[in-house]
């Protein structure tokens, strides 16, 4: 293919709906989708397991690793609001040939969301639930693995209904971040003592702090999974040029297949005239993401590490080592001594909603991603399609799900180990995406840039990723010892 054809040109930018207090809750969303994620991708998990390792002392890395991930969140939604395409398109047009840029990406995602780990994670609640005690014989985790196979399939279910994907991702977010994070906090009042509250704020601000004989494959994973990073800021882009923002609601969405009905998706971004008019309208647009971003992004990624590293401390010894088939069902069976048995399998139950508000968040991210990459370069497959995005979305969806299933079911690998692996491949992921970023933004007209204070911030995200990577591949090829 080449290049990309150049971006289309529009004399206005779309005004974004007048700012006021319910135009604010009807246009934020995307971040609350991201929080649910994070709560999956690493708290629910990674974090349980690094923290009754190493203790609160650690929790600094994941409050540095969310406000880098906000600064390359900015980057990203800039670009999708001001281009009116994904940031994989942006990818595309930096490189010689789009097929390179398109070939990184999809590495990306491939990478870090090619399995499907929280589906793998969501049959240990749920054994535990059903029989009242976690797996831990082979004939538990033959049943594991179909309870898991049952829980994705039911996730699966959830992208098929609704007008837009996006919409559907952004109601199942919102239900299920307040829940949760409520019952948490509930849970962390009744069974943590101040002192464990204390103990946790002063390590998410211990800047430096680091464990002796530290794990660098666990810490790395502990902090690159806090907020959700890597390719998760690939499919932000996706979701906000789904939910309309700036130029990208000029670009169309993907509809679902139930209910919703055939939309035209853009294969080229639009832009604006740079005009005193359309730079007011493009602050304004700001308006709306600052709140999306700080008020929810980030208040709602920073409890989620908080929270259940409380609930994790009050309840299990720092120094345990958390493993097995059913490490995602740990705290909810340690909390029964102290809360009942009732109460534990409540717990198991966040913690198997939680898994599987995950697993549906990264199967559409995972697809609309591979989606949106196919629809920009191929115009064979927009003609086959007719113009229909929703067969290209569905026709690599059930890929996915058949892959999913044959891993489920016929691969075993230590679900611990693939939750901390996915925290790695973020880190390597976020990486390539914050070093790409700095030349990417680049490519916008000065006026619609990232404030410039930003670009050393994006520079720093990228050395951070890469100075976890390094360390653990030191430590793996025995230079540096555990």
């Amino acid at each position: 293919m080449g290049k990309l054809p150049p971006l289309e040109k529009v004399a206005e930018l779309p005004p974004p709906p007048p700012f006021n207090l319910r135009n604010l809750i009807s246009m934020l969303g995307v971040g609350m989708i991201f929080v649910s994620l994070s709560l999956g991708a690493g708290e629910a998990v990674t974090n349980p397991i690094a923290i009754a390792k190493y203790g609160p002392s650690i929790m600094w890395l994941a409050t540095v690793t969310i406000l880098l991930q906000i600064v390359v969140n900015l980057h990203v939604i800039n670009y999708t609001m001001t281009a009116g395409e994904t940031i994989a398109s942006a990818f595309m047009r930096i490189y010689p040939r789009a097929e390179i840029g398109a070939a990184v990406v999809v590495f990306m995602y491939l990478l870090q969301w090619a399995v499907p780990t929280w589906a793998v994670l969501a049959g240990g609640p749920l054994f535990a639930i059903i029989w009242g005690r976690m797996p831990t014989t082979p004939a538990d985790e033959n049943i594991v693995a179909i309870l898991n196979a049952i829980v994705f399939i039911i996730s699966v279910c959830i992208l098929f209904v609704g007008p837009k994907i996006e919409k559907v991702l952004e109601y199942w977010g919102w239900a299920f971040t307040v829940i949760s994070l409520a019952l948490l906090i509930y849970v962390g009042v009744l069974i943590a003592p101040g002192h464990t509250w204390i103990e946790v704020a002063k390590g998410a601000i211990s800047i430096g702090a680091i464990p002796s004989k530290p794990d660098w494959f666990l810490l790395g994973g502990f902090a690159a999974a806090a907020g959700a990073g890597g390719v998760c800021h690939v499919a932000l882009s996706s979701w906000y040029r789904d939910k309309g923002y700036g130029t990208a609601s000029l670009a169309g969405y993907i509809p679902a297949l139930i209910k919703g009905k055939k939309v035209h998706l853009s294969a080229v971004g639009k832009t604006f005239e740079i005009t005193d008019k359309n730079l007011s309208r493009w602050k304004e647009w700001w308006r709306y993401v600052r709140y999306d971003q700080f008020g929810l992004y980030l208040v709602g990624c920073m409890l989620g590490m908080l929270v259940p590293a409380i609930a994790v401390l009050a309840v299990i010894p720092v120094g345990t080592t958390l493993s097995g088939a059913g490490v995602a069902a740990a705290l909810g069976n340690a909390l029964v001594p102290y809360l009942g048995g009732a109460a534990g399998a409540f717990v198991q139950v966040i913690m198997l909603w939680i898994l599987l508000d995950t697993q549906v968040t990264v199967l559409d991210g995972i697809t609309r991603g591979l989606t949106d990459i196919i629809w920009t370069i191929s115009e064979r497959t927009r003609r086959w399609a007719k113009d229909d995005v929703r067969r290209v979305y569905y026709l690599i969806l059930g890929v996915l799900i058949a892959w999913s299933l044959v891993f489920i079911l016929g691969i075993r690998v230590a679900p611990a180990w693939l939750a901390v692996w996915l925290g790695q491949a973020a880190g390597i992921n976020f990486m390539i995406l914050a070093f790409h970023l700095i030349f990417i933004s680049r490519t916008l007209p000065r006026e619609v840039r990232p404030p410039k204070i930003l670009f050393p911030l994006v520079f720093v995200a990228g050395v951070w990723s890469a100075l976890f990577f390094l360390l653990w591949l030191l430590q793996l090829t025995g230079v540096i010892k555990v």
